[in-house]
């Protein structure tokens, strides 16, 4: 199918949920496919390694907004300030730290989401569960960093009810920062939701799904 009849589907989706960012997944996806998403609509694009987004960035439209969505090594983080718009996979307090020295050598701040290791999977990176309210009262101090919201990349060989379980959980945990008052208003994402669970993740709340296959192929 076609980038634009794919993007029709998935506006047709998000009809429903008129607030949601539609993130389009663009690893291993050329230049050219991406500039035509971008003439199509696409708004914001989520990049998961460095190296091809060195590479690929130059040659997209600037009227984008750059996500940088895989897992960032911390001599790797101030290449991401600088090439990104927002980091979606802060998964430590340390990378935190390191983001947050780099925006202040650049005189930039840089809005985040905070990985949850939602399915407590050893294989997956992210703050645990049961630290992540804890951790949001620490790294609410770092001044070049502005958390707006969770992010949470679920196990894959789950079954849609778990997944489900584990979207809820996230939102759930969203909510309970959003009650202690440990950010300010622009805390308001909750990103989760791929090509294989994006319906189940609006259903429970997310405001920011992150799609490749279902925009690009």
């Amino acid at each position: 199918m076609s980038i634009e009849s794919n993007l029709e589907k998935i506006s047709a989706v998000l009809k429903q949920y008129p607030d949601t960012k539609l993130v389009a997944v663009t690893k291993h996806r050329s230049a050219e496919d991406i500039n035509h998403a971008i003439s199509l609509g696409i708004s914001a694009m989520g990049e998961n390694r460095i190296q091809e987004a060195e590479e690929k960035l130059p040659l997209i439209k600037n009227n984008i907004e750059k996500h940088f969505i895989g897992k960032l090594q911390t001599n790797k983080a101030r290449k991401a300030v600088i090439l990104f718009d927002v980091i979606e996979s802060v998964d430590s307090l340390k990378l935190a730290n390191k983001i947050n020295d780099e925006c202040l050598a650049l005189g930039k701040v840089m809005p985040v989401f905070l990985q949850v290791n939602i399915s407590n999977d050893p294989n997956k990176s992210g703050f645990e569960t049961d630290e992540i309210i804890d951790m949001c009262k620490i790294i609410v101090q770092l001044k070049n960093i502005k958390v707006v919201g969770l992010m949470t990349i679920p196990k894959v060989e789950n079954s849609l009810d778990t997944t489900r379980s584990h979207f809820r959980k996230l939102k759930e945990l969203f909510n309970i920062i959003v009650q202690e008052k440990i950010f300010g208003d622009y805390f308001k994402e909750v990103s989760m939701g791929m090509s294989d669970d994006f319906k189940i993740a609006l259903e429970e709340g997310a405001t920011v799904i992150r799609l490749g296959r279902s925009v690009f192929e």
